[in-house]
């Protein structure tokens, strides 16, 4: 019995059999495909995030809820102030993707959005002398101050993670990294005695604290750390 095989045929062959070699040879990793939901916790956030993976590479993104409001007394001793409320933003979204080196670690980057500011509210003491700028003002004439840091709403970000990122079955991860917000901008309001905080005195003393304040706290306030630990769960 004669067979014959045509040109074609004898050319697809080697290249299937190449084809099958380099499947055999490469690791795992670079295999694995699925959809993962996961619970994490961090400084973006308490909330859910979805990831797909395709070969080395993982799209993610999350939701998280920060509804963080502390007295910054408590910490620190600040003199004059009775009370120093620091609000951090209560909703973080980000949406990125990682590459992964080998085994439990990865590179990644995206973007990062929080719609809302840093904002705080500060009570001074009943015989407080409040300055700023170059001016002084007694307790009775300024109470309180309201101040929001205002930087960019979306950031780009970069990040180190570790854990695993198998497509199936439980894992633990940790993710490192920075998110770069930029320059933040001041604006201050005040309360006491309206004859006095009214006056454009007053106003430009006010912003003269804002600058003031913009330079000695801003540039803390250029990069966010993204540190966040979660559980997650593969369909693989």
């Amino acid at each position: 019995m004669n067979i014959r095989t045509s040109a074609r045929a004898r050319t697809s062959i080697p290249r299937r059999l190449g084809l099958c070699a380099c499947l055999a040879v490469l690791p795992a990793p670079a295999l694995a495909q699925g959809f993962t939901i996961a619970a994490r916790a961090g400084t973006t956030g308490v909330g859910p995030e979805a990831s797909f993976r395709t070969g080395a590479v993982v799209f993610r993104g999350s939701y998280g809820l920060l509804p963080i409001t502390f007295n910054a007394t408590r910490y620190f001793d600040i003199d004059g102030v009775e009370r120093a409320k620091v609000e951090l933003p209560s909703s973080w979204f980000t949406l990125g993707a990682d590459v992964v080196l080998g085994g439990f670690f990865r590179i990644g980057a995206g973007v990062l959005h929080k719609p809302g500011d840093f904002k705080t509210t500060v009570t001074f003491q009943a015989d407080t002398m409040v300055v700023l700028g170059d001016q002084t003002y007694s307790p009775s004439a300024v109470t309180a101050l309201k101040g929001a840091y205002s930087s960019r709403s979306t950031a780009a970000f970069a990040l180190i993670g570790f854990g695993t990122s198998a497509p199936g079955g439980f894992g633990v991860f940790i993710d490192v990294g920075v998110a770069f917000v930029g320059d933040a901008s001041l604006n201050l309001e005040a309360e006491g005695d309206r004859a006095v905080i009214e006056t454009q005195e007053f106003r430009d003393a006010l912003e003269a604290e804002e600058r003031r304040a913009e330079d000695r706290a801003g540039k803390y306030l250029k990069y966010w750390p993204v540190v966040n630990v979660g559980l997650r769960f593969g369909f693989g």
